[in-house]
């Protein structure tokens, strides 16, 4: 460590001693009505560190859109934003996309909090913000053990784009404390709850709508190894145990995602950021 320390102080060309620009590509998306797709370009610093263990700073990312055409790049919509990308949706029947970010994490005492912004952005760039929280995503419990759901907040529009659901997180050591909303689309007004609830885990991607206009939240309800419990939400009505579904019924959470509704899939080259569609 002391001789990388030297290294670095001595020469500023060593890649490895010093802050270096980065860009990537990813979260490559279909718009809900399949006629474009959508991705994000991230841009941070990364430097290395000892052992080989890379440190990053300066997160930003930016939207970019185009035509589902394999082998073109896409242009950009909005300037850059910080943070890291958590969920990325195009809603262009509607006019909107929804980008979630990670704007980073704070240690206090021994757990971690992180901050989490969602935006509404327009076809033209405008940025509107939807919320943003910063609440525990790992807290210590008994010595030596730990809880945590790093996702403290998701929001997600409906199938159609006329709705959002928003789900709040915070974790303590008898579980995760969950508020559920239904939110306006167009003006972003609560039109359904919210309702509250506690516990023990979130079943691997339990947020989603179905296509039938409800959403949806699967957990291990009170105990973490218990039977999954998955509940419906709707404007006007309260929150009903849902059956006869599974984690299957989760993916895609929305009209917007990888695959379009003939099954075609998007990527994009994590480094120039060209379009493939399989």
């Amino acid at each position: 460590m002391i001789l990388l320390s030297i290294l670095c102080t001595l020469t500023a060309s060593i890649a490895g001693c010093t802050w270096q620009p980065k860009i990537t590509h990813g979260w490559p998306v279909w718009s809900d009505d399949g006629t474009a797709v959508a991705a994000v370009k991230h841009t941070f610093e990364e430097k290395q560190g000892v052992s080989n263990f890379y440190e990053t700073r300066n997160h930003q990312v930016q939207v970019f859109t185009g035509d589902p055409v394999s082998g073109t790049t896409l242009s950009p919509v909005t300037g850059l934003l910080d943070g890291t990308v958590q969920d990325f949706y195009f809603m262009k029947s509607k006019g909107y996309y929804i980008l979630g970010r990670n704007l980073g994490n704070e240690t206090v005492g021994d757990d971690t909090h992180t901050t989490i912004r969602f935006d509404k952005i327009s076809l033209t760039g405008q940025v509107t913000e939807i919320d943003e929280i910063t609440a525990v995503s790992s807290v210590s419990c008994s010595p030596g053990s730990s809880s945590g759901f790093a996702e403290i907040m998701k929001v997600i529009p409906s199938w159609d784009g006329n709705f959002l659901g928003k789900f709040t997180m915070e974790n303590s050591c008898s579980g995760l404390n969950l508020e559920i909303s239904i939110l306006d689309a167009s003006d972003l007004s609560v039109v359904g709850g919210p309702w509250t609830l506690q516990t023990q885990s979130i079943l691997p991607g339990g947020f989603a709508w179905n296509q039938s206009g409800v959403l949806m939240l699967g957990t291990s309800g009170s105990s973490p190894f218990g039977p999954p419990l998955y509940t419906g939400y709707e404007v006007g009505q309260n929150p009903q145990t849902l059956t006869g579904i599974d984690t299957d019924d989760f993916f895609p959470a929305s009209s917007s995602s990888d695959k379009n509704a003939s099954g075609d899939t998007v990527g994009i080259d994590d480094i120039t950021g060209e379009i493939s569609i399989n």
